[in-house]
């Protein structure tokens, strides 16, 4: 984005210094695609007309600059040179030989592992720029879409106790919005919507607006402001993408009235949801949507992009993403890599917890085609390597990035939480092949 910017200000240059040779080549370029006519092509610009091109330049420049300076840059050392933090085990050292060469990628990352009966957690880099101290187990990440696996285990948790069916259609638990949509809309369950398989757009109905282009560009807090209706609009005014359950495509707003759904039916928000079914079960105590302001001083810092300078970088730092109500359950948990470790431990059922079996029906595959296989928001797929199928779920926000995974035995397991938006599917993948090789 930074790159863009800067691109912007150049231009804006150029129309400010050389109008007349900027108008020129326009005037090429339109005439070559037969845009404008060969007299028009030919004019020269009148007095008038340079003077608002290069009103126009300084309207490109101001608004860049402003832009530029909107991006919370920061600049900070790599990381070459801090050693990775954590016990001296064996399963340690496997984590850091495949980890450290990628390190410098990222602004820094924690890695807990799972390997039968071992565990591991093992923090890399920076919690900030400014700082020298390495994320460990106790620092807090946003998650992004890995809170898709949670709220898939709440839909389980529901179906299980008779409240819900699978083949229930979203528009039966909205009598009170229902706006005469067509037969189409009426045929979306929530087993679409646990699936991708709905047809809703990929976000909320107000994509497109200023605030969000704006946010965008800041690295700001995207969801700022979106509300319950703009949810509910995606399926009550929006033109579904494909029939439902004909195709898998990705939709967050589809997660979103999935969470709403929950709500309703639960009496409750989707944090407390989450902490009365999952989180207080599990014992885990740093996680949630609504965290308290000690929780909120252990947040890491979240860069969205970064370029290395010699032994710099120089990165964007990202607001946090505090997700409304209505869009918490796409993608607003927080949490720290030690109960991440104990929410991968339940889902590999390495423990005794009444929640094991809940969840072990959200993993069950729902829907498959060439390209992909899902349950309950959980995909299955297969290492490249060893060909062990795993289940798995990634994550991001503006300023973070997440993994999940595990072989469906339930012998090997890793979770990976990182402050800054490179992905970190590849290295989950490549722990995952090297634990099946080596233990």
């Amino acid at each position: 984005m930074q790159f863009f910017i800067l691109m912007f200000i150049i231009f804006g240059i150029l129309i400010l210094v050389f109008p007349v040779k900027i108008d020129g080549i326009q005037k090429k370029v339109f005439r070559t695609f037969r845009l404008i006519s060969e007299v028009k092509a030919n004019t020269a610009l009148t007095p008038g007309n340079i003077i608002a091109i290069r009103i126009i330049g300084l309207i490109f420049i101001s608004l860049s600059i402003f832009a530029f300076f909107s991006m919370h840059l920061q600049i900070g050392k790599i990381n070459r040179g801090l050693k990775p933090v954590g016990a001296d085990t064996a399963l340690h050292q496997t984590v850091t030989r495949i980890v450290q060469p990628m390190a410098d990628d990222h602004v820094g990352l924690v890695v807990c592992t799972i390997a039968d009966d071992k565990h591991d957690i093992t923090g890399f880099g920076r919690i900030n720029l400014k700082a020298e101290q390495s994320p460990d187990g106790d620092t807090i990440f946003e998650i992004g879409s890995i809170t898709k696996a949670f709220t898939g285990i709440l839909l389980a948790n529901m179906i299980a106790q008779n409240n819900l069916a699978l083949n229930t259609t979203v528009l039966s638990l909205l009598p009170s919005r229902l706006n005469e949509p067509d037969a189409q809309k009426k045929s979306v369950t929530l087993q679409h919507l646990v699936t991708h398989t709905s047809g809703l757009k990929r976000m909320p109905a107000n994509l497109l607006s200023l605030p969000k282009i704006w946010a965008s560009i800041r690295a700001g807090d995207y969801y700022r402001g979106t509300t319950e209706e703009d949810v509910y609009d995606t399926i009550l005014k929006k033109k579904l993408r494909h029939n439902p359950g004909e195709y898998f495509a990705y939709s967050n707003a589809g997660f979103g009235l999935l969470g709403l759904i929950l709500s309703e039916q639960s009496g409750d928000n989707y944090h407390n949801l989450v902490k009365t079914v999952i989180t207080d079960n599990l014992g885990l105590e740093n996680t949630g949507v609504q965290l308290n302001k000690k929780q909120l001083s252990g947040l890491a810092t979240g860069y969205r992009s970064f370029f290395r300078i010699g032994p710099f970088y120089l990165a964007q730092r990202s607001e946090y993403w505090n997700f409304p109500d209505c869009m918490a359950a796409a993608g607003g948990i927080r949490s720290t890599a030690k109960d991440m470790q104990v929410f991968l431990a339940a889902n590999m059922g390495k423990t005794s917890s009444s929640l094991v079996p809940i969840m072990k029906q959200s993993h069950a595959v729902l829907f498959k085609d060439d390209d992909v296989q899902i349950g309950m928001g959980w995909f299955h797929d297969q290492l490249p390597d060893s060909g062990k199928t795993i289940i798995t779920h990634g994550g991001e926000t503006g300023g973070f990035t997440g993994f999940l995974g595990f072989t469906e035995d339930g012998r090997f397991g890793v979770v990976i939480l990182s402050n800054s938006t490179n992905q970190v599917d590849e290295i989950g993948y490549m722990i995952l092949e090297a634990l099946v090789k080596e233990y």
